[in-house]
């Protein structure tokens, strides 16, 4: 019989079934098959194509099919016969040819069983599995029920570790054991949904040391592993005490003479500094009513990046690449902040790591570092920030009071730095100061986002958006200043 028949048969996806019932709806089919049993390859093609289509095509309604006897009944199960072991046959070699590339092996093979039995044992040494799926079931102590958790992938022991398989298993045990006690605890249960081993090899990897020099990715990625669920909660993980935490970088009164030194200083002249905002009522007017509010120090500095600078940190924005702007969001019981893409906010953000390390980006933070005269270490990543046609962001501000009571503190100060000009729109507008700044290529505005007399509580008066781009492109870039040191929190994902 011919050799590729199974390979022709239904060239949309092969069934015994179908090529068989085919045969038992009509007895011409079958002479011509056997006819085409003889003729070779080319015509069983033929025969096999139009089996297939007088299978998909016949109304299986249809009443007045031709009635078959025995000779044709006998005739076709003996085809199928042969086209069963015909079919096993060629899956059998497909399946040698499979496992020889996979181990490399591009040789000829001529038998069937001994390169299947070189297969079954490559298999048997490539991994030593927990029998679980990614749950684990118990009958509850307390109440007789029976419960289940879902906890991750299958964990797996690498290749020529078996003499690690009992210890492997026996700590899988206590992974389990310890993700019981995470689910009983009404604090931790809260992070339960995100404490999952997420790897095949989390256990593995736990076991070489790895949720130590790795701390980071294994807590998010591999915590029950780690067992280290509870530094899922940000309060665990990130503990805040203001007593052992270093005195600010601003103290009552520290805003005021940073901006007037920025004002007045001689070496700050080539800057070309501005102030369109500042304080008009004296410390004791604002302590004999709280309730009055004082403008905020708003400078802008004319001359504050060059062009090599400029086109250094697009650079390394377009490196890191853009993506849509988020606002605000919400925080979850377990501290994570949650955000959102938002209709008022539609640019697109760049976040420039880089800048810390690059000579050019070095220059501008040293730069903003000496002027404000506040350790690089409170610094967020610069923000890269790319405005086209329509784009804009809505009234806001940056002071978060979420930031309060987390270990870098909320942000006192916004660094905001122009890199390109902007044809028409796109100005950096405040409301309650009447206030509008035009994209300057170059140039950078300086605000408070907190009160001078208590560097821990909000200004309002510096809420600010982002006009419309109605010509052009518009390229900025954000430096937060925070209360604290920044930069090591976010280590330890603590900044977030």
């Amino acid at each position: 019989f011919s050799g590729n028949v199974p390979m022709y048969v239904c060239a949309t996806g092969y069934s015994r079934r179908n090529v068989t019932m085919s045969f038992f709806r009509s007895k011409i089919v079958l002479l011509v098959v056997a006819a085409a049993a003889v003729a070779g390859d080319f015509f069983a093609a033929v025969v096999a194509e139009e089996s297939c289509a007088s299978s998909t095509s016949t109304d299986p309604n249809q009443t007045d099919q031709p009635q078959l006897d025995q000779r044709d009944l006998e005739a076709a199960a003996a085809f199928d016969t042969r086209l069963r072991e015909r079919n096993s046959h060629v899956l059998h070699q497909e399946e040698e040819i499979e496992s020889e590339e996979t181990n490399g092996t591009k040789e000829a093979v001529d038998e069937n069983e001994t390169i299947a039995e070189e297969t079954v044992a490559a298999d048997a040494k490539e991994v030593n599995r927990k029998p679980r799926n990614d749950w684990i079931t118990r009958t509850n102590p307390h109440t007789g029920e029976h419960e289940e958790i879902q906890v991750g992938v299958e964990q797996i022991l690498l290749p020529n570790y078996e003499a690690l398989e009992a210890e492997f298993h026996e700590a899988l045990d206590d992974v389990d054991a310890y993700i019981w006690e995470v689910y009983d605890d009404p604090e931790l249960s809260t992070v339960l949904n995100r404490c999952k081993d997420r790897d095949d090899d989390c256990l593995f990897r736990a076991m070489q040391g790895e949720c130590d020099t790795d701390r980071n990715y294994m807590w998010e990625n591999c915590a029950p592993s780690c067992k280290a669920c509870d530094m899922l909660l940000y309060e665990r993980r990130c503990p805040y005490d203001p007593d052992s935490i270093p005195s600010g970088a601003l103290q009552p009164g520290d805003l005021n003479r940073m901006f007037a030194r920025i004002i007045e200083d001689p070496e700050y002249r080539k800057y070309e500094p501005v102030a369109w905002s500042q304080p008009t009522m004296t410390a004791a007017q604002r302590a004999a009513d709280p309730d009055l509010y004082d403008s905020p120090w708003v400078v802008s500095l004319e001359n504050f990046l060059s062009d090599e600078e400029v086109e250094r940190l697009l650079e390394l924005a377009e490196e890191d690449g853009y993506e849509e702007s988020d606002d605000g969001g919400e925080y979850l019981e377990d501290g994570t902040f949650v955000t959102y893409l938002i209709p008022g906010r539609t640019s697109f953000n760049s976040w420039c790591r880089e800048c810390f390390t690059d000579p050019l980006g070095q220059d501008v933070v040293a730069r903003i570092e000496e002027m404000t005269q506040i350790d690089r270490h409170h610094f967020e990543h610069l923000q890269m920030l790319r405005y086209e046609y329509s784009q804009h962001y809505h009234v806001h501000h940056d002071f978060d009071t979420y930031d309060v009571p987390r270990q870098p503190g909320p942000r006192v100060i916004t660094f905001f730095l122009y890199l390109s000009d902007v044809e028409e729109g796109g100005g950096t507008n405040f409301p309650r100061l009447d206030l509008t700044f035009t994209p300057k290529k170059g140039s950078a505005v300086i605000w408070p986002n907190v009160l001078d007399e208590d560097p821990m509580e909000w200004d309002e008066m510096t809420e600010h958006q982002a006009l419309p781009v109605i010509k052009g492109t518009k390229y900025a870039a954000n430096a937060w200043i925070h209360m604290h040191d920044w930069q090591r929190p976010n280590e330890k994902n603590c900044a977030e």
